[in-house]
């Protein structure tokens, strides 16, 4: 799990950003595939993107790294890497529903 965060701490802004926004439409696509219900599948498209980017905020935290600015920057990482979650999982569905109606 270590080598995960040394990684993840490796990467430019515009990489955690990449994989924050491939794992909220891998995600979404994942929801969307195995339920019919609207509510959970929104959810997930919406909520799931800035679920996901803190999480990763916060993984160094989780694995005892110290992080002495971590409040300081958290707002920030969270939008930037939860809005670009956001336009991939909305993207995600947005194709699913398409598509799946053509199929009727």
């Amino acid at each position: 799990m270590h080598a995960i965060v040394g990684w993840l701490e490796g990467l430019p802004i515009q990489g955690t950003t990449a994989a924050v926004a491939v794992l909220s439409g891998l995600i979404t696509a994942t929801v969307w595939s195995l339920s019919r219900r609207s509510l959970l599948r929104w959810s997930a498209a919406l909520v799931g993107p800035f679920v996901i980017a803190d999480a990763l905020y916060r993984l160094p935290a989780l694995l005892d790294a110290t992080a002495s600015e971590d409040g300081s920057w958290r707002g920030l990482f969270i939008a930037i890497w939860g809005i670009a979650g956001l336009t991939a999982s909305v993207l995600v569905a947005l194709a699913w529903t398409l598509t799946s109606r053509r199929g009727k």
